[in-house]
């Protein structure tokens, strides 16, 4: 798939869970792709993000981003926690990731009209994390039920903005 002609030029996408996407694609809109990525951004970026947070003993949830051509890089819109209940398992947990994933894009688009911030993220900051191992997964899964907390940023106040705090806000 090439990129949209001018005059059917696209205002903003949303990714539901794709792969990467190629310069083309990604500049095809005019404000961008958004992704609700399911890990606090900028410390979990890559694949099983909602596992290795766990693993860290950090809240869950959904980060709302850009999509630019590095792999969880773009610029941050708002992170919505994730309320982990007593009997989640980690498939669950991603369940109730999904309807905060179209909670948060819906309010991004009256956000971006509105003139919302938009946070670049530092490649300095966060990690890349890979699929993880079963065995891994286990002790991850083991952490459900105990106290989790937000990973501090390198420096506070870059994204104080946009832990968005309880989803039924938005």
């Amino acid at each position: 798939m090439g990129a949209l002609p001018p005059s059917r030029e696209a205002e903003a996408e949303t990714n539901a869970g794709a792969d990467i996407f190629r310069r083309d694609i990604i500049g095809a809109a005019r404000r961008g792709i958004l992704n609700g990525h399911m890990g606090y951004l900028p410390t979990y970026r890559g694949y099983n993000v909602l596992e290795w947070s766990l693993f860290g003993g950090h809240q869950v949830g959904v980060t709302l981003h850009f999509i630019d051509t590095g792999i969880d890089t773009g610029d941050i819109l708002r992170f919505a926690p994730i309320r982990v209940e007593a009997g989640d398992t980690i498939e669950s947990l991603r369940a109730k990731s999904y309807p905060v994933k179209i909670d948060l894009m819906a309010w991004a688009i009256n956000a971006l009209d509105a003139g919302c911030h938009r946070t670049p993220q530092r490649l300095s900051e966060g990690r890349q994390y890979f699929a993880m191992h079963p065995r891994l997964r286990a002790v991850a899964e083991a952490q459900i039920g105990r106290p989790l907390t937000l990973p501090a940023p390198q420096e506070p106040a870059t994204y104080a903005d946009h832990a968005g705090g309880d989803i039924s806000r938005i």
